[in-house]
């Protein structure tokens, strides 16, 4: 838990490097284009944005009607903004809830997603599809619990072509006739046909996913989330390729809390794994962020801290690992009255908290993050401005070098005319630097790109 010093200190850093900005006018992103998706009658949301080994982005999200017919929104978009195919890839059923929670592409350029598909009441089930890299759609393959709710945390996927996902299962109504959560993890050949699967339940606790990874060196895949019951904590998975489960850990919560769960999980350049959980209190208190890293082979912790504020609440976005094993979490802090600013913490691979800083001129719900080679941090998300007798968001991005220090920001206008409540959804690095934005605005998908100083 952080003290009324830290706090102090965190203030002090922040005030200063907000006022060291002000003088990097010359250091600054200057944006080289915007695209937006406009599907008539349809609201549009961008979710995901990756850039491949063309330069090219890629764009994924969702798009539905008035009536509530939902389909995935896919598109491929050029260095220079240029839309090269915008398509939706259909779901077919009527009235039908998506949600769109994972994006990667395999070695070919192939895009592959996976799908929450919501059937209404207490059915759901999770779709895989693979997409050409020139938008046709190759195949798609589903994991159904006849009965149970299926909901995806991610995918990743390996040099093969292979896919692996990872979620959680819902049996039940909880309160009204029990219910069942254990945790699944399903992999597809390049062709998609299925490989293997699991699930995982230890009769005592409800198991569910938060994120999945893979180490590109030994091919281990892990799925990270929760275990409630007796001594509930952050859960971790480790499998073989193969579908062997190696092991299966449960840790405990620090600081004398109740519960924590794991919200992402990522593999460092020293094969060992760091998962970000959120710690929730007994009683009334600060929602904090517990890290953890674990020991490969044997699943061990080898370090564990607490991070938070005495009265504020933060929760985990993301989490990412640079090239020396310096681990930085993303988050969003929520301080009285609803307001939520971005917050960037940094630790060594040892656990040694390095650097901490929070946006407060950027406020939203929605945020996204990116890492790029050199350990530099970005952040995007909305900034509230007076319009009018109104107000209109803007998208603000901040990028923070490896020391913490506020480097350029930079804001975009996706509405000049009229008020937005549009915020952006996710940010990606390319190797040459241009930093990519995507999200929603009124309805719209929108995309911008910046040249970075």
């Amino acid at each position: 838990m952080r003290t009324p010093v830290a706090a102090i200190r965190m203030f002090a850093v922040a005030l200063l490097t907000w006022s060291a900005l002000i003088g990097m006018a010359s250091a600054q992103a200057v944006q080289s284009w915007a695209t937006v998706l406009d599907d008539a009658g349809r609201s549009d949301s961008g979710d995901f944005v990756l850039v491949d080994s063309t330069g090219d982005a890629i764009v994924g999200g969702i798009s539905q009607t008035a009536s509530g017919d939902a389909d995935v929104r896919l598109a491929r978009i050029s260095p220079a903004g240029v839309v090269i195919w915008s398509q939706r890839i259909p779901f077919g059923a009527p009235n039908s809830a998506l949600g769109l929670d994972g994006l990667t592409l395999d070695p070919a350029g192939n895009i592959l997603a996976v799908v929450n598909h919501s059937l209404g009441g207490q059915e759901s089930r999770v779709v895989t599809v693979k997409v050409s890299g020139a938008g046709a759609e190759i195949w798609r393959a589903t994991f159904d619990t006849p009965g149970g709710v299926d909901s995806a945390a991610g995918i990743v996927r390996d040099a093969a072509g292979q896919v692996f996902v990872g979620g959680t299962i819902q049996q039940g109504v909880n309160g009204v006739n029990g219910q069942s959560l254990k945790a699944f993890i399903v992999a597809y050949g390049a062709n998609g046909n299925l490989l293997w699967q699991d699930t995982y339940d230890n009769g005592q606790d409800q198991e569910s996913i938060g994120d999945i990874t893979r180490d590109p060196a030994s091919g281990a895949i892990y799925i990270a989330g929760s275990a409630s019951g007796q001594n509930a904590g952050p859960l971790l998975l480790r499998y073989d390729p193969s579908g062997r489960r190696r092991w299966a850990k449960k840790f405990p919560t620090l600081g004398g809390r109740n519960g924590a769960g794991a919200r992402k999980v990522r593999v460092g350049p020293d094969g060992h794994v760091v998962m970000a959980s959120v710690v929730a209190p007994g009683g009334i208190g600060s929602i904090d962020i517990q890290v953890t890293k674990v020991d490969a082979t044997s699943g061990k912790a080898l370090w564990s801290t607490l991070y938070g504020d005495p009265v504020a609440e933060d929760y985990v976005f993301d989490l990412a690992i640079d090239s020396l094993a310096n681990v930085t979490i993303f988050a969003r802090r929520l301080a009285g009255f609803g307001t939520g600013h971005p917050l960037v913490v940094r630790y060594t691979p040892n656990g040694q908290l390095s650097w901490d800083v929070v946006d407060p001129q950027t406020d939203g719900a929605f945020l996204a993050f990116a890492l790029d080679a050199a350990g530099a941090a970005y952040v995007s998300g909305p900034h509230r401005v007076p319009f009018g007798m109104f107000v209109t968001y803007l998208w603000r991005t901040t990028r923070y070098d490896g020391a913490g220090q506020p480097i350029w920001a930079v804001e975009y206008d996706g509405s000049p005319t009229i008020p937005t409540n549009g915020t952006p959804h996710s940010l990606a690095v390319a190797s040459g630097g241009d930093v990519i934005v995507t999200g929603e605005v009124n309805g719209d998908i929108h995309v911008v790109s910046y040249d970075q100083p």
